[in-house]
């Protein structure tokens, strides 16, 4: 078990925050940042915002039901996918100022009922470009170049089975994981998992290699309830936040970074044990995934016993849809978003410490908060109608 300190401001926010709604372009569903300018993607399509005070400074309609927004400091454009009215999917890059710069190579057909998650990743030494990996419902799990706009499949859902993807996070360059619930085709909840991609970036080639892809269960147990169904997770600082919720009680847990290896080296073990037909290596991925279990990508591996938590950092009814980590004099703070439009501030604790206090919460919205982003001076809240710049006030 490790400690783990959080430090709290005390007031979360200043009154009268800047906000800025439009009503062509929402319900927003997706924001990406540059040093200047705040993009909001949604089902009408594009609007920039001057950063400062959010008003308007570009926006477009050619392109509805945006699915990803990224924005890239180094070349000063935008990364984009949406739907379009033949529900076909699309991936284009934009200029700063909203202008096409180009299409991506292959269109796709991918289910936006439930927003896919993504995660950015250097494809390492010697190569020039950024990756994008994406996890979508219905689909499975395929890669954006950045650079070219080339999309390769990873691999493809499972028959049989839809994965509601929730989160993502990049570790070490060449691991992804990936935070999802599994239903069946008729609807019905399965198991919450998280996974783990290894991936080999080719130096002047397009493609990636999939290397290895074990999940696993994560739990976290509360008043002798063991809670499973996983709703939000991140990474800072060798340390996992999950979000878990169940019976309309909401628990925040954290594992370290090194148990969580563990917990897949052991998937490893057994599917190496079950599989002695031969082993591959990766070149990007020495250590834990030296050897890999040679078997066909077309699933995943459920394998592996899981890592329990016995002592959660936060427990409440609220229903938590985003999380972000604010870093603040060696310290570290969560922020979360709810269901219905507050943003929370968790109150200081110490890890194992059997008094789980509440957190601040403000309502600043009366709908969801997609996502929050905290820095220094602000907080940047989205709902689906509005985003909301936040003044932080330290004490």
């Amino acid at each position: 078990m490790f400690l783990f300190l959080l430090y709290t401001f005390g007031a979360i926010i200043k009154t009268s925050p800047f906000h800025h709604s439009n009503k062509e372009i929402s319900p927003f569903t997706q924001i990406a940042f540059s040093n200047k300018t705040v993009y909001l993607g949604g089902t009408g399509g594009i609007v920039a915002l001057h950063r400062e005070n959010l008003t308007e400074k570009w926006k477009t309609f050619t392109y509805s039901n945006v699915w990803l927004l990224l924005y890239r400091d180094e070349n000063e454009e935008i990364i984009q996918c949406y739907n379009d009215i033949l529900n076909e999917s699309h991936c284009i890059k934009l200029t700063s100022d909203l202008q096409l710069a180009k299409n991506s190579s292959m269109p796709l057909h991918v289910n936006i009922t439930y927003m896919p998650t993504y995660s950015m990743s250097n494809m390492g030494s010697g190569v020039n470009n950024d990756i994008a990996i994406i996890g979508a419902t219905s689909f499975g799990f395929f890669s954006l170049n950045l650079t070219d706009m080339i999309i390769h499949v990873l691999y493809h859902l499972k028959q049989g089975t839809d994965n509601v993807f929730k989160s993502s996070f990049v570790y070490n360059a060449s691991y992804v994981y990936f935070f999802y619930q599994i239903f069946q085709t008729s609807g019905q909840y399965n198991s919450s998992k998280i996974e783990k991609f290894c991936l080999n970036y080719i130096a002047d080639e397009t493609d990636i290699t999939l290397y290895s892809a074990f999940d696993m269960e994560l739990s976290c147990v509360y008043e002798k309830k063991t809670f499973k169904k996983i709703e939000h997770g991140i990474s800072f600082d060798e340390v996992i936040l999950v979000v878990f919720r169940e019976d309309n009680t909401s628990l925040i847990c954290f594992y370290n970074q090194s148990d969580i290896t563990e917990g897949f080296l052991d998937s490893r073990n057994q599917c190496k044990s079950n599989n002695e037909t031969g082993t591959q290596t990766s070149n990007n991925c020495k250590g834990q995934d030296d050897d890999i279990c040679n078997k066909n990508y077309s699933h995943t591996f459920e394998v592996g016993n899981g890592i329990e938590n016995r002592n959660p950092a936060y427990a409440g009814k609220d229903v938590i849809t985003s999380v972000d980590i604010l870093f603040h004099n060696g310290m570290t703070v969560p922020y979360v978003g709810t269901e219905d439009g507050r943003i929370g501030q968790i109150r200081p604790y110490v890890l194992g410490d059997d008094n789980i206090k509440n957190a601040v919460f403000q309502q600043i919205d009366t709908t969801k908060i997609i996502q929050i982003n905290t820095t220094q001076e602000h907080i940047q809240a989205l709902s689906s109608q509005k985003v909301i710049d936040i003044k932080s006030k330290e004490n």
